[in-house]
């Protein structure tokens, strides 16, 4: 029998020490870029690795990529979902036709190195912080904002509380209805404090995000009706977190906007930024260098199947 007791305490102690080490190794878990990292994935492909900057808020450190290209054309600002980073749009900065355009990617407040954890749910504080990056930008600078999945409201009240530097909005797999908002039964598990403890602060971030989403996207929905610019909606059918029900939400409630184009993309789902970033990229190259608009611009439901993805290195 001793024998069996050498052999539980050695596997319980291995449990143990398992157990400590996805602990470790969970919360040592970062998205965010470092320099050094963009300096090895930039130039393994050719390009010149973007700057990084920071900016003090009221309410946080705002970190941020930027490519630096002197351009005439809007600036491209891109607002990553929850959990996310700059990283998330880095094949952008690296594709050939957008690699002459400025390009900024933000770390919203919480995601970046310098309050990594210290997140921040009310989307016009985000927004707010977001916004800082237009200081940086000539007077005259207009400004395209491009918000995947949590950033979409963030993005969307960037366009609203900055008109005047405002060329336009796009809002890729962006969940905008607070009425269908979807909760999943794991939600309330994942906001536990026994969960929560073991999870990393990026995963806790997501979760508290996700639970106080339908209530922020209500505060500020009176804010949509002073977005004048274009819109593009993006939304995927086999998009399980942001419902189609966003595109009809879309056309009530962006009742001002210069000209609101909704698309609905077959077969993609939440990810599709990401898995074929095609119609995202040309979508931003049809925003830059937009054909002639009609005299009386109205909203229009384009459904149609989305072009083979582009593998990028």
């Amino acid at each position: 029998m001793k024998w069996l007791k050498r052999i539980a305490k050695v596997l319980l102690g291995l449990f143990i020490f398992l157990l400590v080490a996805i602990f470790i190794l969970l919360h040592a878990i970062r998205f965010y870029p470092t320099p050094k990292k963009l300096e090895k994935q930039f130039t393994k492909q050719g390009f010149d690795a973007p700057s990084m900057s920071i900016i003090d808020t009221e309410n946080g450190a705002l970190t941020y990529v930027d490519n630096q290209v002197k351009s005439a054309a809007p600036t491209v600002v891109f607002i990553h979902g929850s959990p996310g980073s700059s990283q998330d749009f880095r094949l952008f900065f690296q594709d050939p036709e957008l690699a002459n355009f400025h390009l900024i990617s933000v770390n919203r407040l919480g995601y970046g190195k310098e309050d990594y954890g210290q997140n921040v749910v009310d989307l016009k504080q985000q927004a707010e912080a977001i916004a800082q990056v237009l200081s940086q930008l000539p007077e005259d600078r207009q400004v395209i904002w491009v918000g995947h999945s949590y950033g979409g409201a963030p993005a969307a009240m960037c366009a609203a509380l900055n008109p005047e530097q405002t060329a336009g909005l796009i809002l890729a797999a962006a969940p905008m209805d607070p009425e269908h908002e979807h909760m999943f039964w794991f939600n309330p598990l994942f906001n536990s404090k026994p969960v929560r403890f073991f999870m990393p602060k990026m995963i806790n971030m997501a979760s508290d995000e996700k639970m106080t989403h339908e209530v922020e996207l209500r505060k500020v929905e009176s804010y949509w009706a002073k977005i004048t610019c274009p819109i593009t909606v993006l939304q995927g059918d086999k998009d399980f977190l942001s419902p189609m029900e966003n595109l009809v939400y879309a056309q009530k409630m962006y009742e001002n906007s210069a000209q609101l184009i909704t698309r609905e993309l077959e077969d993609q789902d939440h990810f599709f930024p990401f898995s074929g970033k095609q119609v995202l990229k040309e979508t931003i190259l049809d925003m830059i260098s937009p054909p002639e608009l009609p005299s009386n611009p109205s909203t229009s439901f384009d459904f149609f199947p989305l072009p083979e993805p582009q593998v990028s290195c």
